[in-house]
């Protein structure tokens, strides 16, 4: 009721308004469903959704950075993953061969926790046992 109050008195949506059309979105809402979503104040009208999704896109690469920096500067823990193995799961059958020019793809998760302190890196042992090659 709050939310429908909201966006009657203004024409702008709250950023949840836009957060809960996205994600009623991506989990697979039909086109009806998404269409009501402004009329009951519930989410903002689809063009909005995707005008939102782009921005978050944009801004991701910016908002990861300053985030590895203040990890940095807390000197917190941080897990760094990446995987660059995937299973790709589609509906249909592919009509061509070659679908996608990539090559590689690659996950990558980031993981801070300010409140636990990062491990202290060894100064005196070497991280990885150097390997010779003999050509």
């Amino acid at each position: 009721m709050t939310l429908r109050m909201a966006a009657g008195w203004s024409q702008k949506t709250l950023r949840l308004q836009k957060q809960s059309g996205l994600n009623a979105q991506l989990s697979g809402m039909s086109l009806t469903g998404l269409a009501a979503g402004p009329i009951i104040g519930f989410f903002a009208n689809s063009r909005t959704i995707l005008k939102f999704k782009n921005e978050l896109a944009l801004e991701h690469p910016n908002y990861a950075c300053e985030q590895v920096k203040k990890a940095i500067e807390l000197n917190c823990f941080a897990i760094l993953l990446v995987d660059d193995y995937h299973n790709v799961y589609a509906k249909k059958v592919p009509t061509k061969l070659i679908t996608s020019t990539a090559t590689q793809m690659d996950s990558c998760l980031l993981d801070i926790h300010p409140t636990i302190p990062a491990v202290p890196h060894p100064q005196q042992a070497p991280l990885h046992r150097p390997v010779r090659i003999t050509i």
